[in-house]
């Protein structure tokens, strides 16, 4: 019966396929075949490459080499399995199984047939021929014993893979919200480019070539590498080998036991999650804003749910900008497209500052009034593509500020707010990790602040008027555009050049500072003096444009409703 109900889904599979290859007509099917006969290519040469190894490579090999070549093997495969993890987050199930559900078929079979056609990966189709190549060899020339190996291996293939199915599902089960899906995917790859730059700095910075440890300490530590292998499963596999090239082959049968039993183990926890999740039982709790009055059977609200988020006023303002602004706000910080470019710009100031950090200390010192006001053109010229076109990211929504009776000028301080808070962190940031990379004066640290502000001012001055004449629309969950005008295209070029001459006016404090330093003996903070006075002026300067970029967008508004609007692909 369970051979039968095999051969079932694997028809059904097969005549989906079927369908799918006959949708996509000649060419898919051509593909499909070049396809197969690639990953058949590639398994047979995997097997046979691992077989060589195995049998002329660690033939004589010593088993504290052969533990090291299964190290390797172990760690590389690791990397490769966490990469395609990151890449397919979310669980894809072969055959759907709430279209199942009424037929009379267990569930668990249909669950394992998933399991094991979501796993026909490139990784397992390199790693799985490879290891029976290898063990194949080995056993070729090391003997029989090592036999073992290969259910090792391929029980620690089979853990990994039965916790990574649990873990997906789990993903699947939490991001039904296509947003919140969004924003780990976006997560997950900006913590993968994180990890290149704090790589490099703690080998550079923390743990130098120099202060590395001798050759002999680190073949003291692989020595004590058996002894960590009986507490981590994934080096069950290297202490196996190890133990076998001994000819002790009980290390690589209770690895293999374990590897199993956690494997399965895994396999129960993703079956009864999916069972859950397909039964509905999410086991949802109430919100903590709502209480049951039991006595009079009706609901009440806490009264922190009267604070709305989106009700509040700042005093100093006018209700249209604080309602633009708390709208905006909180939509950019549901937008995944705002992690990706302010995740972007935190990844490009860290590398930034650590190019800089390798220079000579002889250079730094006289140029050190530059280095922030140079790091805050930098970033002006990142936040430019965001900030030149804040009507882009609205989309249909700005339909209802074109209809709105709020006075234009309202709506770009509104705009200009939502985006401070994003704008003015990245800047702290940018001051925070200058001063100490570069251990900074802290007048010129704080000159560094005032700066900052008048940078934001003349970015704003600047994004309003480019999202005024130069807008587009962006697509949803990216930041990539859809298909502009050449004229927008080209004109978004340029203005990204034109805000570096924007941004002279930042340099001058520390301009005038360095030059009367070096004539004179005045002990005046003039470069603090004189970014606090510019950044006084850059303010009320913005205040000024306020009312004629209002006219401006009160002109030309229609075409802006059209061009964001407009679902050109």
């Amino acid at each position: 019966m369970i051979l039968h109900h095999f051969k079932l889904i694997l028809l059904l599979r097969w005549q989906l396929t079927r369908n799918q290859l006959k949708k996509g007509g000649g060419l898919g099917a051509v593909i499909a075949g070049i396809i197969t006969i690639l990953a058949l290519g590639i398994a047979a040469g995997s097997f046979a490459g691992g077989f060589a190894v195995g049998a002329f490579v660690l033939n004589d090999a010593a088993p504290q080499t052969i533990m090291l070549f299964w190290l390797g093997f172990t760690v590389v495969f690791l990397f490769v399995w966490f990469i395609g993890l990151v890449t397919n987050l979310q669980r894809s199930e072969s055959i759907d199984l709430q279209q199942l559900m009424h037929l009379p078929i267990p569930l668990g079979r249909i669950f394992f047939f998933n399991f094991v056609a979501s796993h026909l990966t490139p990784s397992l189709i390199i790693a799985v021929p490879a290891i029976i190549g290898l063990t194949g060899g080995m056993v070729l020339s090391c003997g029989a014993v090592m036999f073992l190996l290969l259910p090792l291996a391929l029980g620690m293939i089979f853990m990994v893979s039965a916790w990574t199915y649990c873990l997906r599902g789990w993903f699947a089960t939490m991001m039904t919200n296509p947003r919140k899906h969004r924003s780990v995917i976006v997560m997950l790859g900006l913590f993968c480019m994180l990890l290149i730059p704090a790589t490099e700095f703690h080998f550079r910075k923390l743990r130098p070539l120099e202060n590395m440890p001798s050759h002999a300490a680190r073949l003291e530590a692989f020595q004590e590498l058996p002894l960590l292998g009986k507490f981590i499963p994934p080096l069950w596999v290297p202490t196996g080998a190890r133990a076998l090239a001994k000819h002790d082959p009980w290390p690589a049968v209770m690895g293999t036991c374990g590897a199993v039993l956690i494997g399965v183990l895994g396999l129960m926890r993703a079956y009864s999650s999916t069972l859950k999740f397909q039964r509905g039982e999410t086991g949802g709790r109430a919100s903590a804003g709502i209480r049951v009055c039991a006595r009079q059977g009706i609901t009440s609200t806490s009264p922190q749910a009267h604070a709305r988020f989106l009700e509040l006023r700042i005093p100093v303002l006018p209700e249209e900008s604080c309602a633009v602004a708390l709208a905006e706000f909180r939509s950019m910080l549901r937008a995944p497209e705002m992690k990706i470019m302010f995740g972007m710009l935190v990844l490009i100031l860290m590398i930034f500052v650590e190019s800089r950090s390798t220079m000579d200390s002889k250079i730094l010192e006289p140029m050190q009034l530059f280095w922030i006001p140079s790091a805050l053109m930098f970033m002006a010229t990142l936040l430019i593509p965001l900030v030149g076109n804040q009507f882009g990211f609205d989309r249909d929504g700005f339909c209802c500020l074109v209809l709105s009776p709020a006075e234009r000028r309202w709506i770009l301080l509104g705009k200009n707010l939502a985006f401070s808070p994003f704008v003015i962190s990245i800047n702290l940031f940018c001051v925070t990790v200058m001063s100490i990379g570069f251990r900074l004066p802290v007048l010129t640290a704080l000159a560094g602040l005032f700066q900052s502000v008048s940078m934001v001012v003349i970015l704003f001055i600047c994004g309003n008027l480019l999202s005024i004449l130069f807008p587009f629309r962006v697509q949803s969950g990216a930041v990539k555009p859809t298909k502009r005008p050449i004229r927008i295209m080209l004109a978004h070029f340029f203005c990204m050049f034109a805000v570096q001459f924007a941004m002279v006016p930042l340099v001058l404090p520390a301009l005038v500072e360095f030059l009367l330093g070096s004539h004179t003996t005045t002990s005046l903070p003039l470069n603090f003096l004189l970014s606090a006075v510019l950044a006084a002026v850059m303010s009320y300067g913005y205040w000024l444009t306020l009312k004629p970029l209002g006219r401006l967008l009160d002109q030309r508004e229609i075409r802006i409703l059209s061009a964001v609007t407009a679902e050109v692909e």
